[in-house]
């Protein structure tokens, strides 16, 4: 029995036609490849007839390659570049070629839904992230090409103009972050890295932002939801936020309310701290703390807590506002301190002695003595 052939290139046993000949490749390719100095230049092509040229577009003519050649070709050169099939000064000389074959043609549209298909679900690994981003680093576009990019992307839905598809998108960022743990980093450094070095973008993007919601107000209503249900729900992030606002003086601005008390407190020459830091579970900063008293004066504003004679009808806001203040309230006396909230518009009326007879009850003339 005769000893089965090997391909010299690719190193397959060669087909059945070709076993018993004095053929040493399995196809052309596998010749082609083994010959280095070949020139696959577009001058030392051998020219193709108008006919032979119509005949092979209306499939009249069918180049096929022995059975398995396709297949164990595509399995060698699959990962591989020019360079690494057929060497370096090859590889380059048809990267070359090629690049310039293409120039002057641009890509058909059912290609490029072909290849769109192709690439469509493709999840692009964090090194490919860093190459592309690499090779596009320090790239200048023309005027032509921005504008190019600009109409491609007109032509798109914007998800932000949709509440809907803003909620999809953002799904789907999510849930890349969450395959992708370190790419939030990622994202965040590289975020924080272009508003330092370049600060214009970050102004031209406040500027569109307050457009956007000026053009689509139901935008400003559909992300204020969302962060009222991240408040709610959201048990990491209310921890987060009570830590930090530990080691922050809010409101960095004080309302007239709680000015107006503090004025009376001076004159009075009583003794208070401003937002000191409550550690109850609902912890918080308080508008006025008398620490002689042990009494928490809280400054409601009439729309903020909800005032039951101004809203009768409370919006979701103002309810989620006026069930914290109870909690505080209730967590606040179990703790030992002693409670006393007023209303703005009742602030407003309050002159020195009224502001007396409202902090009676609670021992003021004990430590006036």
């Amino acid at each position: 029995m005769q000893e089965i052939k090997l391909c010299l290139f690719c190193h397959q046993p060669l087909p059945f036609s070709l076993n018993y000949t004095r053929n040493k490749f399995c196809s052309k390719k596998c010749y082609n490849c083994m010959i280095k100095d070949k020139d696959f230049s577009k001058a030392s092509r051998k020219k193709r007839s108008e006919t032979m040229k119509r005949k092979i577009a209306e499939g009249e003519i069918v180049r096929k390659l022995p059975d398995g050649c396709q297949q164990r070709w595509n399995d060698f050169r699959r990962g591989k570049t020019f360079e690494e099939i057929f060497g370096i000064d090859r590889g380059l000389r048809m990267r070359k070629d090629i690049t310039k074959r293409l120039l002057g043609h641009p890509t058909s549209e059912a290609t490029k839904i072909k290849i769109g298909l192709k690439h469509k679900g493709k999840i692009i690994s964090l090194e490919a992230r860093e190459k592309i981003r690499q090779a596009n680093l320090g790239k200048k576009y023309s005027d032509a090409t921005k504008l190019k990019h600009s109409i491609s992307m007109k032509s798109r839905p914007n998800a932000m103009q949709n509440p809907i598809l803003c909620k999809l998108q953002h799904d789907k960022i999510k849930q890349n972050y969450v395959d992708n743990p370190e790419l939030r980093q990622i994202r965040s450094k590289q975020a924080l890295k272009m508003f330092q070095d370049r600060p214009e973008i970050a102004k031209k993007m406040s500027e569109k932002t307050k457009q956007r919601y000026i053009d689509h107000p139901e935008l400003k209503e559909f992300y204020r939801q969302k962060m009222i249900k991240m408040h709610r729900e959201d048990v990491n992030y209310q921890n987060i936020l009570k830590e930090v606002r530990k080691k922050l003086i809010l409101p960095t601005n004080e309302s007239s309310i709680e000015l107006a008390l503090q004025n009376f407190l001076i004159i009075l020459n009583i003794p208070f701290e401003k937002h000191r830091w409550m550690d109850i579970k609902q912890g918080y900063q308080s508008d006025i703390f008398i620490p002689s008293m042990n009494l928490v004066i809280e400054a409601d504003g009439v729309y903020w807590h909800g005032h039951p004679d101004y809203y009768p009808i409370l919006t979701e806001n103002q309810i989620m506002v006026r069930d914290k203040d109870y909690v505080k309230t209730d967590q606040l006396i179990k703790k030992g301190f002693r409670v006393l909230r007023l209303w703005e518009d009742e602030i407003n009326r309050m002159d020195l002695d009224d502001f007396k007879n409202r902090i009676e009850p609670f021992n003021y003339y004990e430590v006036s003595l």
